[in-house]
Parts: C-alpha cells; structure tokens; sequence
C-alpha cells in the first residue's frame, strides 16, 4: 500500500510511483490522508488502530484511485478520454497478461465500455512502448510458415547492424501476437514499416528487396 499526502504533490506522486510498481510485477493499492495531513501526522495523532482501520477502509486499487481523483473529469467526453488513456497506460505496465485482463474487465465494467475497446487500447499501448525511441524504428511483421518472411530475415539484420547508430528493428511473430496485428490492421504478410516519433513514415505489403527497403531508411535518416 503506498501511502502519501492528500495534497496534489502527493497525488501526483502516487501516480508516478504506481506505475514504476506495476512495472516490476507487484500489486498496488493506494491510500492518500485527508488535506493537511501526511502519513508521519497521522500517526502520530492518531492510535494504532484508528490508523491501520483507515488504511484498511481508503485504501483504493490504481483504478479506482484514478477515478476517484479526476471524478469531475469524466463529465468532459475529452478529459474522460485522457483518463481512460492514463488507466490503460497503467494496466500496460503490468507483465502478467492474466492481471491485464482482470483490470480491463474491471474498467469496462466502472466505465460502461466495451471490453474490445479497451483491449484494442491495450495493444496500441504495447506497440507503443515497442517504438519509443529516438531513432527511426523498423518494423519487420513476420511468421514462420511465411517463404518471403524468411528470405527478408538475413537483409533485415544486416540493415540493423549496418545502421544501428540510427535505426532499431522491431520484429513482431504475427501468430504469437493476433490480437496486437489485428489491433493495428495488419492481414497480409510480410509487412514492413517506418516510425519515427511513433508517427508512420512508410508501409510495405509483400516481398521487397534489400535497396529498396534501404532507400526508404535513408530518406528518413538522413
């Protein structure tokens, strides 16, 4: 349980800290003290008891944290967005795909939004931590059963070798993530694409050689 100040410094810092702690695979809850008051004055005003009975009772999951403290937020349809935003940045944090769907049934049963929404959200979030980077990033969508997929491979590593000052490939199993591709519209393989600051530069369907996948890099690169 982590416990801060009721004030909007240690909101904001129990915000913060939620997400490093989920990151590492442990559960979270939250408990902020009433305005004025801070875990070491509350302590000491209060008996043992009385202050592990109102940990016990305001102690809050990450969700419902969130929902709590921007409460008047959700009557703005674009300040919701941005909240459910933050939720689902969260839930990303955490490693455990099983956990993930647990939080995601749990919002869309508060928020009274479809589950898939919600999920689709998830996916992007994945991706994108996948392309935060401040180099080109090269995403290479592939399978095993697929011929072209496999003649690519060795070029493909070749050009994260020869420009990895400026570049980083990202390679992505469509069969071991469906719901990942699905999410991002991804039906035909191979697919090759172009990031940079998370925005889609270039996109390519089916087999294309080595120089032409080279001269779009080069384009963006230099």
């Amino acid at each position: 349980v982590l416990l801060f100040d009721g004030d909007k410094a240690g909101v904001d810092a129990s915000l913060r800290s939620t997400d490093m702690i989920l990151e590492k695979g442990l559960n979270v809850k939250i408990c902020s003290f009433p305005e004025g008051e801070d875990p070491d004055s509350f302590v000491k005003n209060n008996k043992k008891d009385k202050t592990l009975d109102f940990i016990s009772q305001n102690s809050k999951d990450f969700i419902e944290f969130k929902l709590s403290f921007y409460d008047e937020e959700l009557n703005d349809e674009d300040k919701k967005v941005e909240v459910i935003r933050s939720i689902i940045k969260s839930i990303s944090k955490i490693q455990d795909r099983l956990k993930q769907e647990i939080y995601i049934k749990k919002c869309s049963q508060i928020l009274d939004i479809d589950e898939s929404t919600l999920f689709n959200s998830l996916n992007i979030e994945d991706f994108n931590d996948l392309i935060e980077t401040d180099k080109i990033v090269l995403v290479d969508y592939y399978a095993n059963w697929c011929a072209p997929c496999k003649i690519m491979e060795p070029y493909l590593d070749e050009l994260s070798i020869e420009y990895s000052q400026n570049m980083k490939l990202v390679r992505i199993d469509y069969d071991e993530n469906l719901p990942l591709v699905r999410s991002l519209e991804v039906y035909g393989l191979p697919v090759l694409q172009i990031y940079k600051d998370k925005n889609l530069l270039w996109s390519h369907v089916g087999f294309i050689e080595k120089s032409s996948v080279e001269e779009q890099l080069k384009k963006f690169i230099y």
